[in-house]
Order: structure tokens, then sequence, then C-alpha cells
């Protein structure tokens, strides 16, 4: 299998980045990704995760993140969605540590040949969970992801930034036991499937939580913070403090009660002996490269393929990615800054040692 055939078959599963079937999509479930990582042996158990959620600004948090792993010593790994130029900037892997090294656009990104072999090892557990799945056949979504997975297994990475496709409860990112989560600005989107209101929104975002882990998140509005705390009762929860109103924003942790954010670290980083020590979020990243988020669109580019058969002109497309920008910049920069030191030194769940492979 070449590349373009590995293209042509992962095309022939229904994609719902192009085709909008509300309906259908409200009726995924999580077990079919969970079955597809079985039958892979879960690669994703084999490293730790960040997963990445929330309304606006969740790529670029994932971007941040990613920029500060690979100026660190740990072997780092990032999945995204959508694409602009072409579908392996979805699935980066970096290897070579920090150093002088000069890099080039796309040096990170899959390989032709490696995402083709890939999909080619694939291909037989694929074609058995189309015949026998009682949740019918994976989407383009979940076989993506399971590449990704089972690219960073293939690569050794230490950690992966994981990019929510849509929601979080249901999302294929959702089958990681991450070591820590992130929440990005949550407002309205894709109200015909996640909910009409973002407190609605919230609580289908707030289903990647897990014991053990910690979550990170952006300043919320009133409700949508409750919600957040509400779904954090059994995790560490780490508010990103406000400079206008910081005594309204303080840490939570499962007993309700506020304490240093140093003395809540302190017993996660007795549990990290899967990973060597981390310095991510201690040195100035070089300038993230997000062609999805940086770069002028195509006219002929899935993103605004989709907005135009949904009846969104580019125009009022680009307008509200600005808008959104704008007023995300500050709570993005803050929240990844949290979540890469909440890197350096979360253990716990998420990856196992290496030295056990």
């Amino acid at each position: 299998m070449d590349y373009e055939q590995a293209i042509a078959y992962l095309d022939s599963f229904v994609n719902y980045e192009r085709t909008h079937q509300p309906h259908a999509m409200r009726e995924v479930k999580l077990a079919r990704m969970q079955r597809l990582c079985q039958r892979l042996s879960d690669p994703q158990r084999r490293f730790r995760s960040v997963l990445v959620t929330g309304t606006n600004g969740k790529g670029s948090i994932c971007a941040m993140l990613y920029s500060m792993l690979r100026e660190s010593p740990l072997r780092a790994g990032l999945f995204t969605s959508p694409h602009l130029e072409q579908l392996r900037e979805r699935i980066r892997a970096w290897t070579d540590g920090p150093g002088p090294k000069e890099r080039t656009h796309g040096d990170d990104w899959i390989r032709e040949e490696e995402f083709a072999a890939i999909m080619e090892q694939l291909r037989p557990v694929l074609d058995e969970l189309c015949g026998e799945s009682p949740e019918g056949p994976p989407t383009y979504f979940e076989v993506l992801t399971a590449v990704a997975f089972r690219y960073f297994l293939q690569r050794q990475v230490d950690i992966a930034v994981l990019e929510v496709g849509m929601g979080g409860r249901l999302d294929a990112t959702n089958v990681v036991e991450q070591a820590v989560s992130v929440i990005a600005p949550i407002g309205v989107d894709h109200a015909d499937v996640l909910g009409a209101d973002p407190v609605s929104i919230a609580r289908e975002k707030a289903g990647i939580f897990k014991p053990g882990q910690v979550v990170i998140t952006a300043l919320q509005e009133g409700g949508v913070a409750d919600v957040l705390r509400a779904f954090a009762s059994a995790v560490p929860f780490f508010p990103t403090i406000s400079p206008a109103s910081p005594a309204s924003w303080i840490p939570y942790v499962h007993d309700r009660s506020p304490r240093p954010t140093s003395s809540i670290a302190r017993p996660i980083v007795t549990k990290s002996d899967s990973i060597p020590p981390c310095s991510a979020g201690t040195r100035n990243p070089k300038t993230p490269s997000s062609p999805m988020r940086r770069q002028t669109s195509h006219g002929n580019s899935p993103l605004l393929s989709h907005a135009r058969e949904r009846g969104a002109s580019s125009r009022v497309a680009n307008a509200r990615s600005v808008r959104a920008s704008s007023s995300r910049g500050t709570s993005a920069r803050s929240s990844s800054r949290s979540a890469a030191s909440a890197i350096a030194c979360a253990g716990g769940r998420g990856a196992r040692s290496r030295r056990g492979r």
C-alpha cells in the first residue's frame, strides 16, 4: 500500500468533518474506539498524554504545548485536526530533543511511507471491525486517531499532546488515560450535537476528566466553571487565575478546599517514575509551527470546503476566527504555561515505563 492508496482507504470511512450528520454523530459510542484500540494492543497506553478540549483556542494551546515540549528532553507527539495543507500535518513527532538544530516546516510530520505502512498494518483489523462491530464501522476520525496512536508508539514518544476532535466525552481521543486535561474557553459550538448552550456543552467536554489526573482550565463563565468543578470532584482542578479577580479563581481539589498549587503538585511529582525529569515550560519555546492557525487558507482546504458545504462563507468563518483569536490569546497562553508546568510534574496514569516495552 502506497500513500495514495492509504488515503483512498481512509476516505472510504464516513467523515463527519465533510458530511455533517447530527443524528449519526450523536449516536457515536466510545466503545467502538475502545474495541479498535484493544485489537491493536492499546498503543495509547504506552505513552503519557495531554488531552485538550474547549471551543476557542484548543488548537493554539496544543501548538504551544508541543513547542514547549520540543525544547525539553522528552520525545513529543502532537495530534490535531483538521488540516489545511495536507493530512500528514495532523500527526507529528519530535524525538531529537532541544538544541540549535535548524528546523524546517513539516520536518516533524508523519512521512508518507510511515502513514502508508501503519494504515496497511491497521487494515485487517479495520476490515474485521467493519463486519462485526455492533456499533458499526469506525469513522474517518477514529481511524486517523488510531494511526496517530500507532505512530506515537512506533516513534517511542514519551508524551503526546492530543486535540479533541469534537466535544470530549465520546470523542475518539478520550480512550487515553491522560496525565493532564486542559480546557480552553468554552462557548457554543456544534450545538446540534453537543447542546444548545455553553453549560450543556461543558458537560460533554468535561467528560474527558478521569480520576488521578490533573485538570487545568482557562477562565470560564460562571455556569461553565460550576460544571467543570462538579465534574472534577475526583481530580486536582486548577482554574487559571485571572489577574483581574484573583480571589475568585483558586485551585480546587476533590475536597473543595483551596490549596497552593505547589502543595498539590508535590505528591504528583512522587509518582512520576516512568518519564525522565522534564524542563518543559522553563525555556522559551520556538515559535509554534501551526499552519492550521497561522497560514493563509487555500480555496480547496477541507476546512473551507466544509464551511461552504454548510452554507458559511470563508469570509464569515475567517472573521469569527479573528474575533475569537483576539479574545482568547491571553487565556490560551496562560493555560499553556499552566499545562506545561503540570506536564513537568504530573505522573500517575497515562503511560507505562519505556523500560517495560
